[in-house]
C-alpha cells in the first residue's frame, strides 16, 4: 500500500516531500478535500465567515472542482483572484474550471480560460496546469507538434507516477492517435 503525504496541497508518494517545491504542481483538482462528506459545506461556511480571505475561496473552488461542479468552482476561484490577483495557483485553477465548465476539456479552450492561464503564467512561468491547458489548446488549434513538445517538457518537471504525469501522457497519446488517423 502506497503511503502519501501532502506537499503544497498535492498528494505525493511518501519521501517525495523532500523534493523542491516547484517540482510538484497540481494539474487538476486534487483529492485534497476528500477527507469527509461535510467538507464542501464547511469550506463554504469558512468562505462566508471570511469574505476577504482569498485562500478560503481558493480552497472552496478546488473542493467544488473535486465535486464536479465546475461552474461553482469557477465562481469561487474568481472570488479568490478578485481578492488577491497575485495567486498564480488560483488563476490556473480558475482557467481549468472555466475550461471544464464550458465542456472544452479537449480544447479549444474558452477565451476567459486563456486569460486566466496567461495571468497564471505571468505570475509563475513554471505553472504546469496553465502550460498543460495552453498546450491542449495548441493541439485543438491544429498544432499538435507544438503541443507535444510542450507536454514533453512538462514530463521533465512533474513527478513520476503522479496524476499530472498520467494526464500529460494521455494527452500526448490522444494527440498522436488523432494525428495518425488524420494523416
Amino acid at each position: 500500500m502506497k503511503q502519501h503525504v501532502t506537499v503544497e496541497d498535492v498528494w505525493v508518494p511518501k519521501g517525495a516531500d523532500a523534493a523542491p517545491r516547484r517540482f510538484i504542481k497540481p494539474l487538476s483538482f486534487v483529492p485534497m478535500f476528500a477527507r469527509g462528506g461535510d467538507t464542501l459545506q464547511r469550506l463554504a461556511a469558512e468562505a462566508k465567515r471570511r469574505p476577504d480571505d482569498a485562500g478560503a475561496f481558493e480552497r472552496l473552488g478546488i473542493a467544488y472542482g473535486n465535486a464536479g461542479d465546475h461552474a461553482q468552482a469557477a465562481q469561487a476561484l474568481g472570488e479568490s483572484v478578485a481578492i488577491d490577483p497575485n495567486r498564480s495557483r488560483a488563476w490556473s485553477a480558475l482557467g481549468e474550471a472555466q475550461t471544464r465548465a464550458a465542456g472544452a476539456d479537449q480544447g479549444p479552450i474558452p477565451h476567459a480560460a486563456r486569460r486566466s492561464f496567461d495571468r497564471a503564467l505571468e505570475l509563475d512561468p513554471e505553472d504546469v496546469r496553465a502550460q498543460f491547458y495552453l498546450a491542449l489548446d495548441k493541439d485543438a488549434q491544429g498544432a499538435p507538434e507544438q503541443a507535444i513538445d510542450a507536454w514533453l517538457g512538462l514530463l521533465r518537471v512533474v513527478s513520476l507516477g503522479s496524476g499530472p504525469e498520467e494526464k500529460i501522457r494521455a494527452a500526448i497519446l490522444a494527440s498522436l492517435n488523432r494525428k495518425m488517423h488524420i494523416d
